[in-house]
């Protein structure tokens, strides 16, 4: 069902199929509306609030030929 156990037994990861990439019409409209601003830009630090903490996730998603 997409749950994986990394790094470690005691945190959870998960894998997604995303069938519509280009528009992410199948989104929740909060996730589609970062996907936008990531693709807007692609090198960003942004914070987020999980259940845990707040964390600072720095973005560098170019891809260097």
């Amino acid at each position: 069902k997409g749950t994986f156990y990394y790094p470690k037994l005691d945190l959870l990861a998960y894998a997604i199929l995303l069938n519509d990439p280009e528009s992410v019409k199948s989104a929740a409209p909060d996730i589609r509306s970062s996907i936008y601003d990531l693709r807007d830009s692609p090198v960003c630090r942004k914070t987020v609030l999980t259940s845990r903490s707040k964390l600072e996730i720095f973005y560098k998603l170019i891809i260097n030929h």
